[in-house]
């Protein structure tokens, strides 16, 4: 009887577990852009590109997908932001880091909490050298 018991309260502790993970995720494509040498993010039409590091948790909301359906790598939504807009990519695997806020190539306006952070631009193709 023990036995059983504990092997019930086992499985329920499994359940739930695994009943933790967000249901019906999205997957955010990658792809690497060679022209302006950076890699985006592709979802749903809407192309996000790197905007910068931010330095906490602090504008992370629901977990909203994952980069190439890979579970260490989880995309968020922007808390107060649409999610057409401004994402987060969270790496999670043995190289963790910070958080790393993507905005949509699309956008234009980008608001003044977020020009703090920035610290990539990939608005307009690399400038080549003329001598070379």
């Amino acid at each position: 009887m023990k036995i059983k018991t504990l092997l019930l309260i086992f499985m329920f502790f499994l359940s739930a577990c695994e009943s933790s993970q967000p249901q019906n995720l999205e997957s955010f494509t990658e792809s690497t852009n060679e022209e302006i040498g950076c890699v985006e993010l592709i979802h749903n039409g809407n192309t996000y590109r790197p905007f910068g590091v931010l330095p906490d948790r602090k504008l992370r909301d629901i977990q909203i997908g994952l980069r190439n359906n890979d579970a260490s790598l989880p995309i968020y939504s922007v808390k107060g932001y649409n999610s057409a807009d401004w994402i987060i990519e969270v790496e999670t695997g043995f190289m963790s880091g910070n958080d790393l806020l993507y905005r949509n190539i699309s956008v234009q306006q980008v608001p003044d909490e977020f020009e703090e952070h920035r610290d990539y631009s990939f608005d307009a193709p690399k400038q080549t050298d003329r001598n070379e």
